[in-house]
């Protein structure tokens, strides 16, 4: 298996992870963001790319308000909400999912050259 598959797999469980930290713990909003920030943090790490900082806080801001948005707009809401209309586990659901997704498309841009 080369590097970027082995990459791609890892990032995969990683972003299970992110999931399964919600699933389980929405309601443990603190042990919830515990785990998610640790999970962010080995997503960082497993890319080696410094502008991984960035593009997490991109992801977690940017998507952050667009969830407040659509919360404040009535297109949805959620059960427990700490700041905004928001849980306060979503902003670093989304810098996760912002690493996740630079990392398969770095992926399918290797798989398909």
């Amino acid at each position: 298996m080369n590097k970027q598959t082995q990459k791609m797999v890892v990032m995969s469980v990683l972003a299970l992870g992110t999931l399964l930290s919600i699933v389980f713990f929405w309601r443990d909003w603190i042990l919830a963001v515990v785990l998610l920030v640790l999970l962010g943090l080995l997503m960082m790490v497993i890319e080696g790319k410094w502008d991984s900082v960035l593009l997490y806080f991109i992801a977690f801001i940017f998507g952050s308000l667009s969830e407040i948005v659509a919360v404040h707009f009535g297109a949805w809401d959620y059960t427990l909400p700490q700041f905004a209309g928001i849980s306060a586990w979503l902003p670093f659901v989304w810098g996760n999912a912002g690493l996740f997704m630079r990392r398969a498309n770095e992926f399918i841009v290797y798989f398909f050259r």
